[in-house]
């Protein structure tokens, strides 16, 4: 954790009865938000009055800053800004439960709540578990990566309760101050307009125009290796940029930059004359326990930057020192024990609620076990090389049984030919699969084999219907459908293509039905290379 961070959150668990500074400045000694995100058991509580105007404009507009009446834990009333937050997944109008961004200056240039001007209170409806921001937040500031402080709050708007709510720190001038010696940068959110995505410039006195941002683009897109090596360092944190990207990897941060060129922001240091990536919208950690260790990358410079040699080599290290220090013999599921723990000890929760909140942290802590299982296993096998194509196609190997259901089965048998074949059972809702890791450089390739199957029906819902191949994250093309019914051996073939950097690329024979078994013959799935696609 960053030095003075730790020292600054000491302060919050070391002086539980700080009183709330609603004001332009702190008392001596202490620093933004130390009371406000101190770990302890008490649940913050935000009470909202709107006029019925305001409530109006609210409704019809809800992304239009309004004034609000706010009372935090029965303090004194203090008019703040406020608008309604979240996207697709998450976003909910005043008919249900949503998500608002707190403005503490709006109104009063030098007010405050505990040091910060600005709060978000996420709904959560994406987590249930009300848990993976606060350890998403807590692994990032371990790790060095500035991050947003996250705790929970209780929330009554216009006298309805609306529940519980994920407290996020905003990104502010407060929020550079924790991390940065100068504040003065510019500060940018990635965001998705109607016209595709784009930035937006929060603060900052540096460079008009986002020269900041088309100087690391430029550096991202040179093509000479060593000398884009040698230019990034002039315009990127590159130690804090691996180190983000392999914590966004870690923890299947599915939403972020480095997966989905989503949920993230980026300062201009002007003491380094760097860009820091900063992450956001980790609510949705976990995901997907067996995610490869150098998965497809979205992101153009995480895809720049691991094109280059001396880069990946770092990247692995750090990606290793992480696992170890932050997440491995236990350490993950101990973080959400710690975390979980003061939730559930708080009062004001209903008992349905706590028991709900129980099961869900139960069920993260095996998810992040089986996610530290599975990368353990990874990290022992030797790196692997980029498959070489010297005698034509290659045969995949190495395959390994995926979520197969309790009443269903994954072995390996003979067909009823007696094929030496891969063999999935279903239950009465499966989607089980095998699966194999390789890494390939860029270029075409086609992924093929023969399968059958006996008595499958497909599910009805979700894609892939029934058996079939595909590479796992990867646009595809198939010379034939999923197979359902009863089948004798089918060929199946798919195409894909890597593009930018080495990948590792997981390769699946999957079932998805709710009866029968598939087939898939060992010998005939092999890989082979394609023409280079004429597309740069």
């Amino acid at each position: 954790m960053l030095p003075r961070l730790r020292k600054w959150l000491a302060l919050g668990v070391w002086a539980p009865a700080l009183v709330l500074q609603v004001t332009g400045s702190l008392s001596a000694g202490t620093q933004p938000g130390a009371y406000l995100f101190a770990p302890t058991n008490a649940l913050h509580r935000f009470e909202f009055e709107l006029e019925q105007a305001d409530l109006d404009s609210l409704r019809h507009n809800p992304r239009k800053e309004v004034r609000a009446t706010l009372r935090h834990n029965g303090q004194a009333a203090l008019k703040v800004g406020v608008h309604l937050k979240g996207r697709s997944g998450s976003f909910q109008d005043l008919s249900g439960k949503p998500s608002f961004t707190l403005r503490f200056d709006r109104f009063s240039p030098t007010a405050t709540l505990d040091g910060l001007s600005k709060v978000h209170l996420n709904n959560s409806v994406e987590d249930p578990t009300y848990l993976n921001e606060a350890i998403g937040s807590a692994l990032f500031l371990e790790a060095g990566v500035p991050t947003p402080r996250v705790t929970h709050a209780l929330v009554t708007f216009q006298g309805r309760a609306l529940g519980l709510y994920v407290l996020k720190e905003g990104f502010s001038k407060e929020f550079l101050g924790l991390h940065f010696a100068d504040t003065d940068g510019n500060l940018y959110e990635h965001v998705t307009l109607p016209e595709g995505k784009a930035w937006r410039r929060e603060s900052g006195g540096g460079p008009e125009g986002q020269l900041d941002l088309a100087t690391l683009e430029k550096v991202c897109a040179e093509p000479d290796v060593q000398k884009r090596w040698a230019l990034l360092a002039g315009v990127l944190d590159v130690e804090r940029f691996l180190s983000f990207v392999a914590l966004e990897i870690l923890l299947v941060h599915r939403d972020g930059y480095a997966l989905a060129v989503n949920n993230h922001w980026v300062y201009h240091d002007p003491a380094r004359d760097q860009l820091v990536f900063l992450p956001h919208g980790m609510d949705q950690l976990l995901g997907r326990i067996d995610l490869p260790l150098r998965p497809r990358v979205s992101g153009p410079v995480a895809r720049s930057v691991l094109e280059l040699p001396a880069a990946r080599t770092l990247y692995r290290t750090r990606l290793e020192m992480l696992f170890t220090n932050l997440l491995s013999n236990g350490k993950l599921v101990q973080r959400i024990q710690s975390t979980s723990a003061p939730l559930l000890a708080a009062p004001g929760l209903a008992p349905k609620l706590r028991q709900e909140l129980q099961s869900q942290s139960n069920w993260l802590q095996q998810r992040a076990a089986a996610r530290v299982s599975f990368v353990a296993r990874q990290l022992q096998q030797a790196e692997q090389l980029p498959v070489r194509f010297t005698n034509g196609p290659v045969r995949l190997a190495a395959w390994r049984p995926m979520d197969v259901p309790p009443q269903g089965l994954a072995d390996e048998r003979p067909a009823p030919d007696g094929r030496n074949a891969l063999h999935l059972l279903a239950g009465p809702v499966t989607s089980a699969s095998w699966r194999c890791l390789q890494v390939l450089e860029p270029g075409r390739y086609e992924f093929l084999g023969l399968a059958r199957t006996s008595g499958v029906k497909p599910l009805g819902f979700g894609r892939n219907q029934g058996a079939g191949l595909r590479v796992s994250g990867y646009p595809t093309s198939h010379t034939e459908r999923q197979l359902t019914g009863d089948t004798e051996w089918t060929p199946i073939s798919v195409t894909f293509e890597v593009k930018g950097e080495e990948s590792e690329v997981e390769f699946v024979c999957q079932l998805r039905g709710s009866a029968g078994q598939a087939w898939f013959e060992l010998e005939s799935l092999r890989l082979s290379r394609l023409a280079s696609s004429a597309t740069p």
